[in-house]
């Protein structure tokens, strides 16, 4: 049987029908690209606009670590200007330059340093001026130990805080109780300078180029070292938070928790075998004695000593007040001395552990395995008698403001509103 055939018949075209569609085809193509290209550009211009904002903000903070930086610096140096080459590296976190603005800086006068800081990263800068108060301060108050011109021979020591080299004459001054002044000490000599071994976390200052300790953090000061202004009348004064000693030249074994205090003739020496003084240790000398005229007394340690740390003496924050006596330890196996300290010499002292500070008029010859520990409560409240000349240094900054580039309008620019 015949399948019966389909015919489809086709619809005719009207005129000017194809070229319509074919207009609207690329009409909306057309606005496709154009807004494909409208939100591409978008696209970039955020992206700059964000990396922009980024770089920005790097650079910001890129200033302000070189603010803290600047503070930091003043602390150790009131005469710094700024970093060695203009600028500091800061690796992936970009850039920071220093540029000191004021003229006044100086070691032993407050002043206010101007600094313009700039940081950078990537093209972006970042620029800030800063008013920062400095107060020199008396550079002893932060020192572990100071020492005041004489020999210092150092074997496997630590610090844990700063000290002071006087690697030069003229920089020490010596306080004189009866005149109440400062002298220029009679140094004549540099003396030996020597640390084997030893280990500073903290800042070893100094007045020439000489590298003293290896590895250590050392800078270069002008600033000048004066004794700790000294007087020990009030102590032979008796009192509840004391015990006077008059004429006795050797203790052992024992415990005070009140202040020990030793009266002798010139030339006496001391003998301290295992005691503990909890309430600190005073042997007294003349206000009118000359420190350096040399020892008045020795004190000599033997076994295991601990002197200080007690809250029940004259004060809580007296170590061994000694400044006319030479200290040396024999057979001992331990000296340990917390608050402040000053002697006239130590010599041949082994396995010495200081908590707060020490101060030594003379030489320190073959000091052995000694550790000091700065503590600056003890010197913020050192002991009746103890003063030091100036303040601690402090270094307050007193404002901050965004700098910018002075503008200046090409010629031509603006309106002329005479006209």
């Amino acid at each position: 049987m015949q399948q019966p055939s389909i015919r489809l018949k086709s619809i005719p075209k009207r005129a000017g029908e194809g070229g319509s569609i074919l207009f609207l085809t690329l009409l909306f193509t057309g606005v496709l690209a154009m807004l494909s290209a409208t939100f591409t550009s978008s696209v970039r211009t955020h992206t700059e606009i964000s990396r922009d904002g980024h770089n920005g903000l790097k650079a910001e903070l890129a200033a302000t670590s070189g603010l803290e930086y600047c503070r930091r610096r003043l602390f150790e140096d009131p005469e710094w200007s700024g970093p060695d080459g203009g600028s500091m590296d800061l690796g992936s976190a970009g850039t920071f330059s220093v540029s000191r603005l004021d003229t006044q800086s100086n070691y032993y006068v407050p002043h206010i340093a101007e600094l313009e800081i700039q940081g950078q990263f990537g093209s972006s800068r970042y620029r800030i001026q800063a008013d920062i108060n400095v107060d020199p301060g008396d550079l002893v108050r932060s020192q572990a130990l100071v020492g005041l011109g004489g020999k210092m021979k150092l074997h496997n020591c630590s610090f844990q805080g700063d000290l002071t080299v006087p690697d030069k004459l003229g920089v020490v001054w010596d306080y004189h109780p009866d005149l109440m002044a400062w002298l220029p000490a009679p140094i004549t000599s540099i003396a030996t300078l020597q640390f084997t071994s030893t280990a500073l976390n903290g800042t070893l200052y100094k007045y020439t180029d000489t590298v003293h300790v290896d590895a250590s953090k050392e800078i270069k000061t002008e600033q000048e070292i004066f004794m700790p202004a000294w007087n020990l009348d009030d102590y032979i004064v008796p009192g509840p938070d004391r015990i006077i000693y008059t004429g006795v030249t050797s203790l052992q074994n024992v415990t005070l928790d009140k202040t020990a205090v030793f009266i002798l003739d010139p030339g006496d020496d001391l003998e301290l075998r295992d005691v503990t003084f909890n309430g600190g240790m005073v042997v007294y000398c003349e206000s009118n004695y000359d420190l350096r005229s040399g020892p008045r007394n020795e004190i000599e340690f033997k076994k295991v000593n601990f002197v200080g740390g007690g809250d029940q003496g004259i004060h809580p924050h007296l170590g061994l007040l000694a400044p006319a006596c030479e200290v040396e330890e024999s057979g001992s196996m331990e000296i340990t001395i917390e608050g402040f300290s000053f002697c006239n010499r130590l010599d041949k002292v082994t396995h010495l552990d200081v908590y707060g500070q020490m101060v030594v008029v003379d030489e320190m010859d073959n000091l052995n395995n000694a550790h000091f520990y700065y503590r600056d409560t003890v010197t913020d409240t050192p002991p009746p008698g103890i003063d030091y000349r100036g303040p601690k240094r402090e270094i307050d900054i007193l404002s901050i403001r965004e700098a910018y580039d002075e503008f200046t309008p090409p010629e031509g620019f603006g309106y002329d509103i005479d006209n």
